[in-house]
């Protein structure tokens, strides 16, 4: 394969991605689970309204590290995989703790402008483990391809900057409202 088909791989990923979280997410959760998310997520997350920029910036390293983990060769779809049928399972479990479907949840996000943000990056940076993997495998591993790769990395690392910037400024104003 050469490299014109490549946004194939990212877009195959990001609809079996899609595929995944609403699928996971229509699981019955344990809302034990959801409370505990929720005190988790709560005492770890840093509070926009406290520092917008040390949460926006917490949220997009954060979520970089699951991607840039997402890249990895051989392993990087496993763990994409795994992460997002975290999050899926996630939003059944706090689903279940409100008593609302968690499918609800996952569906509402995707009205959000991180949630596709983060959602392609995730996709393409498991995509280009498949793409590594492939070149180490058939041993034509070269300059363009890492050069490609590196490329990749800063537009995934910027774009999730601003993603979390941009989820932060939602939980802000979420905040701010009392909803």
């Amino acid at each position: 394969m050469d490299r014109n088909t490549d946004p194939k791989i990212f877009l195959y990923m990001l609809i079996i991605n899609i595929a995944l979280t609403t699928v996971i997410s229509a699981l019955p959760g344990s809302s034990l689970l959801g409370k505990s998310i929720s005190n988790q997520l709560q005492s770890e997350v840093p509070s926009p309204s406290s520092n917008y920029l040390v949460s926006g910036a917490y949220i997009g390293m954060h979520n970089f590290l699951l991607a840039l983990g997402m890249s990895i060769p051989f392993v990087g779809l496993a763990w994409g995989l795994f992460v997002l049928g975290d999050t899926a399972y996630a939003f059944a479990s706090l689903g279940a703790m409100n008593k609302v479907p968690g499918v609800l949840l996952a569906s509402n996000e995707a009205f959000l402008p991180f949630f596709w943000f983060e959602f392609i990056c995730y996709s393409v940076m498991m995509g280009e483990s498949f793409i590594l993997g492939r070149a180490i495998t058939k041993g034509n591993l070269n300059k363009s391809i890492l050069r490609d790769y590196a490329f990749i990395i800063v537009g995934v690392g910027l774009t999730l900057l601003i993603s979390g910037y941009v989820e932060a400024a939602f939980i802000n104003l979420e905040t701010s409202l009392g909803i």
